[in-house]
């Protein structure tokens, strides 16, 4: 049983002492002769009492009949136990019968809430998340607007007028007086290929001459010459033996050996005694003698790459890179999306990193080949630096007390001078035609102090009466339930919106 809904807990409680020998239905009983549905336990010292399985059994007992037992003990082993239990555990009788005069129950909306009863571990359990979710509520209410309200202005024309701008690359802010705007070089590195088709005509080699060559050891030991050791005559002609072979040791000893031409053609046809020295690690260990001609070598007529093919390719590249170079460029750096910038062709240039032709001018090919890396770059200037300045340029032609939002500027470039200081510094003079939309100034406090507090209707009535707005004005709140707009210890954001 409890206290009826709105009364206090019942003070003077009744108070059963513990015997050292009772058990836990001995002291259930003695719960149940008395009729309060609230019992204090005195325990001293018991021989029962000394686990929370029996204080468990106590809480359940008193859950069954109604009964709500509050132990009280100087012991504080006991008190431990019996709060592990979930029972209220005090060190006096005093402060049992504090906590039991407290109110039970609470007006909440119109109705009578029980506050169930808490030992004082979990009531400084419950104090600490209390705090905690008050401090994150707080914090909620500064960081998360509590509403956000939409106003569209109504805006009027700036006639098109025309203006001119200068983009510096030394220049790191915008000067209205001037109308200067800070500038940038950017630029892409681009890789393209192309082939042309070979014209050039030629004899190119065909067959490989081959013949026999004798190897003489210059050593006192025996010396493995493997198959492809590289032979030569004094013009560089090369050969390969065919085969691996052993040279006994020397001096004077030899064996021929069979040899080909490293490349085709008449060119290895060499005669006897020209091919006299052994290229590599064999060089100090063997020497090298034809004692017949080499022969067998042919040519045949083919297409070749010759200088003008490689001029052509060479001149059709570079073209193709600027042409490719510039596209990028513009892809990389358009004048829409979240980092606009203007582009002034006039300034584009290409730097050449490095170039590639294959085959070599009288090699055989029936196309020549190029390759060719670069960086394409040019001057610009960001897209809304030149709005914020012909906004500023066109204030004065507009009434007292309205503004030029810099995005509902538009504009065309109409022309581009670019020129070289004494010191090769570049500089983009730069014609345009612009036009606008002007509309009043609008002050977010105000705003604020215009909605706090009134319900979404009243706000929407409030601003259209005090604003000459396009539509009607947009309030979302952060909470539907709430039927009016939190006052200034909430958040109220302004989004003041220009365009159409």
């Amino acid at each position: 049983m409890t206290s009826e809904p709105g009364q206090p807990r019942q003070r003077d409680l009744p108070m059963i002492a513990v015997d050292i020998e009772d058990d836990v239905a001995a002291v259930c009983g003695k719960m149940d002769s008395r009729p309060e549905p609230q019992v204090v336990l005195y325990i001293r010292g018991t021989r029962v009492f000394r686990d929370s399985l029996s204080f468990n059994r106590l809480r359940r007992h008193g859950h069954l009949t109604g009964k709500q037992p509050i132990v009280v003990s100087p012991s504080q082993a006991i008190r431990t136990l019996s709060q592990t239990a979930g029972l209220p555990s005090f060190g006096s009788v005093r402060e049992a019968e504090r906590w039991a005069s407290g109110p039970g129950w609470i007006p909440v909306f119109g109705r009578s809430v029980h506050i169930p009863w808490l030992s004082p571990r979990s009531l400084r359990m419950v104090t600490t998340v209390g705090v905690l979710a008050l401090l994150a509520l707080g914090a909620a209410c500064v960081v998360a607007p509590s509403a956000t309200v939409t106003l569209r202005p109504e805006l009027g024309e700036v006639p098109v007028a025309d203006y001119e701008a200068v983009a510096d690359l030394a220049a790191t802010a915008s000067d209205p007086a001037t109308g200067t705007l800070p500038a940038q070089r950017v630029q892409v590195e681009v890789t393209v290929e192309l082939a042309v088709e070979a014209t050039g005509s030629g004899f190119v080699g065909d067959q490989a001459a081959a013949g026999v060559v004798t190897l003489f050891n210059l050593t006192d030991a025996d010396v493995l010459a493997p198959s492809g050791t590289r032979l030569q005559t004094p013009e560089g002609v090369a050969f390969e033996t065919i085969g691996e072979v052993t040279i006994p040791a020397g001096p004077d000893t030899f064996v021929p050996v069979e040899v080909v031409a490293v490349e085709p053609g008449e060119e290895g046809n060499v005669p006897e005694q020209a091919v006299s020295a052994v290229v590599g690690a064999l060089s100090d260990d063997l020497a090298a003698l034809n004692n017949e001609p080499l022969a067998g070598g042919t040519d045949r007529e083919a297409v070749v790459v010759e200088q003008d093919d490689v001029d052509r390719v060479d001149t059709l590249v570079r073209d193709l890179l600027a042409e490719r170079g510039l596209a990028q460029l513009q892809e990389a750096y358009p004048e829409t999306g979240d980092n606009p910038r203007l582009l002034f062709l006039e300034t584009v240039d290409t730097t050449v990193l490095e170039t590639q032709t294959t085959p070599a001018i009288g090699e055989e090919g029936q196309f020549a080949f190029a390759s060719i890396t670069g960086q394409v770059g040019a001057m610009s200037v960001s897209f809304d630096d030149v709005q914020s300045y012909l906004a500023g340029q066109m204030m004065a032609t507009v009434p007292s007390g309205d503004t030029v939002p810099p995005e509902s500027v538009l504009f065309n470039v109409t022309g581009v001078e670019a020129s070289d200081d004494a010191e090769g510094r570049t500089t983009v003079t730069f014609f345009l035609a612009a036009s606008a939309r002007s509309g009043p100034v609008i002050d977010p406090g105000e705003v604020r102090d215009l909605v706090t507090g009134k319900s979404v209707e009243s706000a929407r009535a409030a601003l259209a009466e005090h604003y000459d707005l396009a539509g009607e004005p947009v309030i979302d709140r952060a909470f539907d339930e709430v039927p009016w707009l939190p006052f200034l210890d909430f958040r109220v954001d302004v989004d003041i919106v220009s365009g159409e």
